[in-house]
């Protein structure tokens, strides 16, 4: 199986991230990928490319065909990744 490489979109902690965290609790894990999403600007020089998700095994995640929503309301953070085309495939 290839593995997905992944392009950060936002990475919002604690005080930073409450707004989306409450549009999560209040609209759903869409409205809230969906307000996350309006951070993505293609080709932006700051966005990493990530080899290995950039999730841990304790966040809950959310996902469309595009994108990929993690989050963890104990630490809190929340973040938004686009899925990249698979290694190995053209």
């Amino acid at each position: 199986m290839a593995k997905r490489s992944y392009e950060s979109v936002v990475l919002l902690h604690a005080k930073e991230a409450e707004h989306a965290i409450a549009i999560m609790k209040e609209q759903g894990k869409s409205a809230s990928l969906e307000y996350l999403m309006a951070s993505y600007e293609p080709d932006e020089s700051t966005l990493v490319d990530h080899r290995m998700p950039p999730w841990n095994d304790g966040d809950r995640l959310y996902e469309n065909d595009e994108f990929v929503l993690y989050y963890n309301l104990e630490s809190p953070y929340i973040g938004l990744v686009r899925k990249l085309t698979p290694f190995g495939v053209l």
